[in-house]
């Protein structure tokens, strides 16, 4: 495998040029992105209907061609999802990613055209990699395998020559043949629906393979590391795997599960990479060592556009690249090479650095908890539960929040439902340092803490081992791209959450 690396490793030097031009000629890159995006959408009927043609540049586009969400959308995706051509992009789309979100139980389905995959998804992984393998030269990862923890394809749904599934699903199942020839697991096994099984499958498979590199969401990756642990009778991954070197990991904030990866991978050259790589497209890397922050990918199929979110219901509001500011948070509008045109994709984003643009993950537009005024934002949770797991020496497998409305004489408060992987010695601390780091993360929560008069201390509530994974499992989300919802806006999801810990 030593030539294998050594000819991937020179291969993949040519991602890193064009990843560094787009860095430093970031409006040059962006105007190709536009120009070459409407030239194509003057082939469909959306682009007719919006007389694309006309429209010369961005002031244009943005004047002419509206902000949708996904409702407002749908009814274009759907005439594709019928098998229709040229709607919303040249020919016909045969991929769709599926992706319920975490403020919605509805299905979602997001085109993904050939352009959409091969100049965007997976060109987004050859960045990735061609810039792992430059900033740290003595890369061995393909030395050995490289283990991606995908989704499923939906085969109840994939008919007619339309594929269906997780955007991992569809990813490995584009997969050039030479990677494929490294990667783990096979495309038959890595795509399968019955969760349970392919993760039995992969375990079997894996636990004597030489595997180098991990990508996927952490909390489905650690449900493999449990059944590996099982299979070796070891809770050090570096038993299982000594080359271990890196984890790319995207779909959820990292901070929670940090420190547990840091317990069961006790290597301090352990590399952890984040990536934005949504069904939508692929967004953004981390191109420093050690600074999490993601880079802004502006010469990969996508135009990008940011909608101030205290301007959330107005689109004049909306600024190009050139006018955001450093820890704004915005709300991503995207366009790009599957279709999609000024799509709010519900994300939201702060600048950590301008010119290179480099940002980090804030939440979700409609993923906060209000109870009583207190605009509790995902981000805050996030970074509260990262903070105290460190303090207290403990780690979570997951957590949901969830709100407790107020009575008469009972203020309301948060519950947090934890199953920790290790749990702080003292519950009620663990709950203090969360309600501390709360109040100096946000002034709003501060202000309706006073005195206990509107909202009361959290309450953590710790959950049976396992409960998380049963709950997915009854809800039918189970492994891929799903995701535990960190904000729930009632109490409903903490009674399910009680009821299978009791019965654990």
């Amino acid at each position: 495998m030593k030539l294998v690396n050594s000819l991937v490793a020179l291969y993949l030097r040519r991602y890193v040029k064009p990843l560094e031009w787009a860095a430093n000629n970031p409006f040059q890159a962006q105007e190709r992105v536009l120009q070459y995006l409407l030239q194509q959408g003057r082939k469909t009927r959306y682009g007719s209907q919006y007389d694309f043609q006309r429209i010369r540049n961005r002031q244009e586009f943005a004047r002419r061609v509206p902000l949708v969400d996904y409702d407002t959308f749908f009814p274009y995706i759907d005439q594709c999802l019928k098998g229709q051509h040229d709607v919303l992009w040249p020919g016909r789309i045969s991929m769709f990613a599926t992706t319920s979100g975490t403020t919605s139980s509805r299905r979602k389905f997001i085109p993904v055209s050939k352009e959409g995959m091969w100049d965007c998804q997976l060109r987004g992984g050859g960045y990735m990699m061609g810039n792992y393998y430059h900033k740290v030269p003595g890369a061995k990862v393909f030395d050995g395998r490289g283990l991606i923890m995908g989704g499923s394809i939906n085969k109840t749904l994939s008919k007619n020559g339309i594929m269906i599934g997780d955007l991992s699903a569809l990813m490995q199942s584009n997969i050039h043949w030479v990677a494929g020839l490294v990667n783990t697991p096979p495309v038959h096994l890595a795509v399968m629906e019955d969760w349970e099984q392919k993760i039995e499958g992969i375990a079997q498979l894996v636990k004597d393979q030489d595997v180098r590199s991990l990508s996927g969401m952490p909390s489905w990756i650690s449900v493999l590391i449990q059944r590996l642990f099982e299979l070796k009778g070891t809770d050090n991954l570096l038993d299982i795997w000594p080359n271990l070197e890196l984890f790319m990991h995207g779909g959820t904030n990292f901070s929670p599960y940090r420190n547990h990866y840091k317990d069961i991978i006790p290597n301090p050259g352990m590399h952890y990479f984040n990536i934005f790589n949504a069904s939508e497209g692929f967004f953004a890397l981390q191109d420093q060592l050690h600074d999490d922050a993601m880079l802004l990918l502006l010469d990969n199929g996508v135009y990008f556009e940011f909608l101030p979110l205290e301007d959330l219901d107005n689109p004049e509001a909306i600024v190009g690249l050139e006018a955001v500011e450093k820890e704004r948070e915005y709300v991503m509008v995207v366009s790009t090479n599957s279709g999609l045109w000024r799509y709010s994709i519900g994300d939201t984003v702060a600048f950590t650095h301008l010119r290179p643009y480099r940002f980090r993950l804030t939440g979700r537009t409609r993923l906060f908890l209000n109870m009583v005024g207190e605009r509790l934002k995902i981000e805050d949770v996030e970074r509260a539960m990262a903070d105290a797991c460190v303090l207290h020496r403990a780690s979570v497998y997951e957590y949901t929040v969830v709100p407790k409305t107020q009575t008469i004489g009972q203020p309301g408060r948060h519950e947090w439902l934890v199953e920790f992987r290790k749990a702080p010695e003292d519950l009620s601390a663990f709950a203090g340092s969360l309600d501390k780091r709360l109040k100096e993360l946000n002034s709003d929560y501060e202000a309706k803490r006073t005195a206990n008069l509107v909202l009361s201390k959290p309450v953590i509530r710790a959950l049976a081992k396992g409960v998380f994974t049963n709950w997915m499992q009854y809800k039918g989300k189970l492994g891929g791209q799903h995701k535990v919802p960190r904000l729930w806006l009632d109490y409903s999801i903490a009674e399910e959450l009680l009821t299978f810990s009791a019965q654990s």
